[in-house]
């Protein structure tokens, strides 16, 4: 006779294969239906049918058939099949690369007001894949493409405007495609902002709102930054002087393999700065920015050894 703790645990394995069979009709039938509704030239039923098939959520994963799907849906209007269609024929998903059908697909996801869409065909005008290079265009298409909302696009016309080589130079509109791109959260764009912010090029020069821009770009892991930031709380000559913010600064730039970083990091280990006193944890972060490159570090190490 079997005791009940057994029974039990017979029971929950029947019905967990019975769920998982539910499941899998389920899955099947939803498939089922969505190739119905596509069929019968339902855009969103197709979009569905493309990402249930390109994930493989659903039990099937046929990139072959997603392709198709998201082929059918831009076809009916739909953008954002035009959009996975686009990135399918771009990264040669589910059939061969064709960068030349990936431009008509951005295009005509762009046209119905997908940024994505435009900054991804942008990136294809300004590097001349799929057709000719039209420098121009691309910054046209950067533009529109940052105007709803894709933050990248507004960093890479930021680029293009200081450059000033393809387009005219613009260093006041790159300073306020930088200050979105880094208010969307592109730290790039907070490293650009504060360099400009500092320097004064584009507008006013604000030393303050620099080491701001340059602590989001280090916070968004933009490690550069960090020793920038560093700077601004270590020595207090245009913001609050802050050891602690200083140090913190500097570690995240350590963990990035910023070199120096590493040895700032170490020194103030060392030191007792900002924090506690920890001469071999300092030890070790010396050894690290020397094993980066930075000969400051590696001489401490050698001078420390003899």
């Amino acid at each position: 006779m079997l005791n009940p703790i057994r029974l039990m645990i017979l029971a929950a394995s029947v019905l967990m294969m019975a769920t998982l069979s539910s499941l899998g009709k389920t899955d099947a039938q939803s498939l089922s239906n969505l190739r119905a509704d596509c069929a019968r030239g339902d855009a969103a039923a197709c979009n569905d049918l493309g990402y249930s098939l390109n994930k493989g959520d659903k039990g099937e994963l046929n990139y072959e058939a997603a392709r198709v799907a998201f082929s059918a849906s831009c076809l009916n209007g739909n953008r954002l099949g035009c959009y996975e269609k686009g990135v399918m024929q771009h990264k040669a998903r589910g059939g061969a690369k064709d960068l030349r059908g990936a431009r008509i697909s951005y295009n005509k996801a762009c046209d119905l007001g997908l940024a994505s869409a435009c900054s991804n065909l942008g990136v294809l005008y300004k590097n001349g894949l799929g057709g000719p290079v039209d420098v121009t265009k691309g910054a046209e298409l950067y533009g529109k493409a940052c105007a709803g909302g894709e933050h990248l696009s507004c960093h890479n016309l930021g680029l293009m405007q200081v450059a000033g080589k393809a387009i005219p130079e613009n260093l006041a509109g790159a300073r306020q495609n930088f200050a979105t791109g880094c208010n969307g959260g592109y730290g790039e764009s907070c490293y650009m902002l504060g360099l400009m912010q500092t320097s004064g090029e584009g507008g006013a020069e604000n030393a303050a709102a620099g080491i701001a821009s340059f602590k989001l770009a280090c916070e968004r892991n933009h490690r550069e930054s960090c020793v920038n930031a560093w700077a601004g709380y270590y020595m207090g000559e245009t913001v609050t002087k802050d050891q602690n913010t200083a140090r913190v600064l500097a570690k995240k730039g350590c963990d990035m393999m910023d070199a120096t970083a590493c040895g700032i990091y170490g020194y103030m280990q060392t030191e007792g700065e900002g924090g506690a006193k920890d001469v071999a944890a300092g030890k070790a972060s010396f050894t690290q920015a020397c094993n980066l490159g930075d000969q400051e570090a590696c001489s401490a190490l050698a001078a420390d050894a003899g």
